[in-house]
């Protein structure tokens, strides 16, 4: 997969974090998988259409979910992932998704995006479509956040 198109999403995520004050953000594993799945307690998915076709699921403990929440809170803990914490894990990736089709525009891309899809629990295989998929890790002051990217038309 060219690099061009999975950059916005890390890009994404790093305006994001910025905008929270964090900067302290870095790459780490980077995975090609035969579908598109996780087995990380919180799933966020969106849905991509028009010059990109696919799905984008960010993957993540549910203590880093509430670290991010608290975050985007000012600092206040969240110790359970209730509807606050489920309604702002969204809106984060929300953020993401917005971010990273503007940059897409930048790369005369247009990109639709469906509204976040949560999927939660422990011990849980999520697995979304079989289509080939691009697994990148970045590791955040809030935890590890795995960000898997299945495109049918680029892979």
């Amino acid at each position: 997969m060219d690099s061009r198109v999975l950059e916005p999403f890390i890009e994404g995520l790093k305006i994001v974090y910025k905008s929270f004050g964090i900067e302290d953000i870095e790459k780490g594993r980077y995975e090609k998988k035969s579908n598109l799945s996780s087995v990380r307690d919180v799933n966020v998915i969106i849905g991509l259409q028009q010059d990109l076709k696919g799905s984008v699921t960010y993957s993540m403990s549910y203590s880093t979910a509430q670290n991010i929440v608290s975050v985007m809170m000012g600092g206040m803990p969240v110790t359970e992932f209730d509807f606050v914490a489920k309604s702002g894990i969204c809106e984060f990736v929300n953020m993401i998704s917005a971010h990273a089709i503007t940059l897409y525009s930048n790369l005369n891309m247009v990109i639709d995006n469906t509204p976040p899809t949560l999927i939660h629990g422990k011990s849980l295989f999520t697995m979304l479509s079989r289509i080939q998929t691009v697994m990148f890790e970045l590791i955040t002051p809030s935890g590890n956040i795995e960000i898997n990217v299945g495109l049918e038309n680029i892979i």
